[in-house]
C-alpha cells in the first residue's frame, strides 16, 4: 500500500450534549482498512468509554463493552469485513446509545 493512497480521518459525531461518537477511519483506495468507533457518555462529570467497535492491530472486527464493575469484555464480529463492521457499528451506536448508557449508569449505581 502506497502512503499516497492511504487516507486517515478522525472526527466526533454529537449524539446529544452528553453523548458522542468518535470515529477513526483509515481507507486505501476507498476500502476501509482500519477503523474504530467509540461511544462515550458524559456521566458524573467524566467522559466514559462505553462501547468501542474496531479492527485495530490487524485483528478481525470486534466489539469492546466497558462495564464499571466487570471491566472490559470483547466479542468478535464473525463473518463481517471492515466495511460492513464500520457501517454496522455506526448504525448500532446511533440506534442503541441510550440503552448502552442506561445499562452503564445502572451498573455504576450498583458499584
Amino acid at each position: 500500500m502506497s502512503g499516497t493512497n492511504l487516507r486517515s480521518r478522525k472526527f466526533n459525531v454529537t449524539l446529544t450534549v452528553q453523548d458522542r461518537e468518535i470515529r477513526r477511519i483509515v481507507t486505501y483506495r476507498g476500502v476501509v482498512k482500519e477503523f474504530a468507533i467509540m461511544y462515550e457518555a458524559l456521566i458524573e462529570g467524566k467522559w466514559r468509554l462505553i462501547i468501542k467497535i474496531d479492527n485495530a492491530h490487524g485483528q478481525a472486527p470486534h466489539i469492546h463493552r466497558y462495564h464499571p464493575r466487570r471491566g472490559e469484555t470483547v466479542h468478535n464480529l464473525p463473518h463481517i469485513n471492515a466495511n460492513e463492521a464500520l457501517t454496522w457499528g455506526q448504525e448500532n451506536i446511533e440506534e442503541s446509545f441510550r440503552d448502552f448508557r442506561r445499562i452503564y449508569e445502572l451498573a455504576l449505581k450498583r458499584k
